[in-house]
């Protein structure tokens, strides 16, 4: 979990941290809405090729996301 909590910390930031921030919840969203469609009957309504490229969509999402929660880790340290 990170330290950054609130807008006004969030605010306080130099801009590039808060662009890596806002991507980073834009990113948290749309994952969180593939996850309820790949929960959903039209998941599985789909073709088993739209299911997996779905899959993979979902995964690389998630790789993506480990990549911003490596940089907001640095910049955290560099707080510290």
């Amino acid at each position: 979990a990170f330290l950054i909590s609130t807008m006004s910390e969030i605010k306080e930031r130099p801009t590039h941290q808060q662009r890596v921030l806002q991507a980073r919840a834009e990113l948290l969203y749309r994952l969180n809405e593939l996850d309820t469609f790949i929960q959903s009957d039209n998941f599985t309504a789909l073709s088993d090729q739209e299911r997996d490229a779905l899959l993979d969509q979902r995964a690389y999402m998630s790789r993506y996301m480990g990549y911003f929660d490596r940089r907001i880790a640095i910049f955290e340290n560099s707080q510290a």
